[in-house]
């Protein structure tokens, strides 16, 4: 049996074969803002879940350790990390939009 939940790995290679992701759209300009900001509190919410998991920062990824070079706050992360934050904040929004969920910029921008 495949690791796979519920299907057998012959009925989970059948599925992967038509899989095509459904999520695409472009943005509102209007909610770019909020990326970034969203895109911190996904790393936020990873950084405290290793940290809970006993994680702490180390200059290399070590799995025996326990030790992880992203367990720093997210300004401190390298461009490619933070672009993978920004792109799992963009797409969030993304897949709210398209359930028919509305995203409403504040009036002001919330204090930092």
């Amino acid at each position: 049996m495949s690791s796979y939940w519920c299907v057998s790995e012959e009925e989970a290679r059948a599925v992967a074969a038509t899989y095509r992701p459904q999520l695409s759209g472009v943005l509102p300009p209007e909610l770019e803002p909020a990326v970034e900001a969203l895109a911190e509190k996904i790393h936020d919410a990873w950084a405290e879940g290793r940290q809970e998991d006993g994680w702490t920062f180390g200059p290399k990824r070590d799995d025996w350790k326990q030790e992880h070079p992203d367990l720093v706050p997210s300004n401190c992360l390298s461009d490619g990390e933070k672009l993978y934050d920004e792109k799992t904040a963009e797409t969030a929004m993304l897949g709210l939009l398209a359930l028919g969920y509305k995203i409403i910029p504040p009036a002001t921008p919330p204090a930092e």
